[in-house]
Formats: structure tokens, C-alpha cells, sequence
């Protein structure tokens, strides 16, 4: 189950679903760029909804001298992401990636600042990875 896209193949022949999936590691960015790729693929079929399930765990020893102490946290987040009309009264989250340049620090796992971000009320959420800095808005 380390292969990253383990755990969507085995989703998939569970369910059988023939649809394509994309893995993503990028580091401390992964979630970003999952939820990057995710509103990207909502825009090109804005009909056909996406799901971004994202997991992580601390690596196990050798390999645990590579991950950062922010990353070290289990975590596994599973969103059901739609594209929304105009009229729609949903939630809306807009995602803006922009290169922080102003901070190079780390601030620790980008998926639990944005689900406390979603989870609360905050008109705003932020999260700086390793090379991208990620800012949440909400909208509605």
C-alpha cells in the first residue's frame, strides 16, 4: 500500500470504476496541489464531480530521516468536490496558490489548515508548504 496510487486503485476495482485517477506527491504541497488539480478537473467537465481522497502517515524508519517534522501526521481526507452555479447557496473556496517569498517556513500539514479553515466560520484560511503558499476564501 505504498505506491501512491494504491489506494485509489483499489477504490476503483471495489467499485468498478473504469474513470481515470491522478496521483500526487509533492510534498508538504500535496494537498494543494491535489485541490489544484481537483478544481481543474471540475473545470474542464464542470458536470462530472471529483473526489480528492488524500492520505498521509509519518514514514517509516530509514526513510524518516526525509520528511519534515510539520508533515509527521496521520491524516486521511476524503472530499466530494462539485463545480457550483451562480444561484447555488453552497460554500464556495476559492484557491489561490502564490509564491511566498516573503516566508520560506513551513507551516505544517496544509490539509488540516484547510479543514480547519472549512470547518469554521473564518472568511479566510492560509498554509505555506515547501514551495507554495495557499490561501482559501470563502465565498457565499
Amino acid at each position: 500500500m505504498s505506491v501512491h496510487h494504491a489506494i485509489a486503485g483499489l477504490l476503483s476495482i471495489h467499485t468498478g470504476n473504469t474513470q481515470g485517477h491522478t496521483a500526487i506527491a509533492a510534498g508538504s504541497d500535496t494537498f494543494g496541489m491535489a485541490l489544484f488539480e481537483a478544481a481543474a478537473c471540475i473545470a474542464e467537465t464542470p458536470a462530472t464531480p471529483v473526489l480528492l481522497i488524500y492520505g498521509d502517515q509519518p514514514l517509516p524508519e530509514p526513510y524518516a530521516k526525509f520528511q519534515s517534522p510539520l508533515d509527521a501526521e496521520e491524516l486521511v481526507v476524503a472530499l466530494l468536490l462539485t463545480a457550483v452555479l451562480a444561484d447555488d447557496e453552497a460554500i464556495k473556496i476559492e484557491l489561490a496558490p502564490h509564491s511566498d517569498r516573503r516566508s520560506t517556513e513551513c507551516t505544517g500539514c496544509t490539509a488540516r489548515a484547510f479543514l480547519k479553515f472549512y470547518l469554521s466560520n473564518a472568511p479566510q484560511g492560509h498554509s505555506t508548504g515547501e514551495r507554495i503558499g495557499w490561501k482559501w476564501t470563502r465565498h457565499g
